[in-house]
This record gives C-alpha cells, structure tokens and sequence, in this order.
C-alpha cells in the first residue's frame, strides 16, 4: 500500500493505493472522508494514475488554498468534482488506446479469415451452423 498525506489550511488529505482482490484501487480522503476512488485492472495504469492525481492534488492546493473558515463541506465536494473530471479524462485516454487497438486486430482477424476461407470445402463450413 502506497499512502501520501497532504496539508491544506487545516485539514488533511490522504491518498493512497492498495491492491483489492485482483485489482488496485486509488484513491484520496480529505478531512477523514472518503472523497475519492478509482479502479484498475493492470498495475501499470494504476500507478500512471496514482502519479498524475499526486500531482493534480499540488496543484490544486497551490491554486486554490483555504484560510481558517472556509466551507469544509462545499471544499469537499470541489475537490472530489476536481478529482472525478480528471479521472475521467484518464480513463478516456485509456479507453481510446484500447479501442484502437482492438479494432486493428479484429481488422486484421477478418483479413485472415477471408484468406483461411478460401480453402475450405463446403462440407467444413456447415457444421457450426447445425449446432445452433
């Protein structure tokens, strides 16, 4: 488990990264509460995440710090939206690379097929259709 404690005004923020089951989740509390939790299958991705929300969590102190009255409830919920739209565009980075990749290889599988096709007798290609 990899753990981090940052300090804005009064309240501290935590985030850390622990495996679950077969996966790892990241994520960050504020003041004691939970504001914050993603998921990931592969270790690599999570911890591209666990660096980049890290970092996020700077700059987001150093732009927006707090003086002793400020609103801990609404400053929550600015952070957890904060963290939440980045995770978001995270994951879309993700999702797009794996699009792309899948939809080359069932491009290139088709390609294949057609070809194997070809030299197939007309017996072979039924019986598929007669399990249904």
């Amino acid at each position: 488990m990899k753990t981090k404690t940052y300090k804005n005004g009064t309240i501290t923020g935590k985030s850390y990264m622990k495996t679950v089951g077969h996966g790892f989740e990241v994520g960050f509390k504020f003041g004691g509460k939970t504001v914050f939790v993603g998921n990931f299958i592969h270790s690599a991705e999570a911890n591209k995440w666990w660096a980049r929300m890290n970092q996020d969590i700077k700059t987001f102190s150093t732009r927006h710090p707090v003086g002793n009255t400020y609103p801990k409830a609404w400053f929550t919920t600015f952070i957890k939206n904060h963290l939440y739209k980045d995770y978001y565009q995270f994951l879309d980075t993700l999702f797009t690379k794996y699009k792309r990749d899948f939809t080359r290889e069932v491009t290139r599988n088709e390609r294949k097929y057609k070809q194997m096709k070809k030299t197939w007798t007309p017996r072979e290609r039924s019986p598929f259709l007669k399990a249904a």
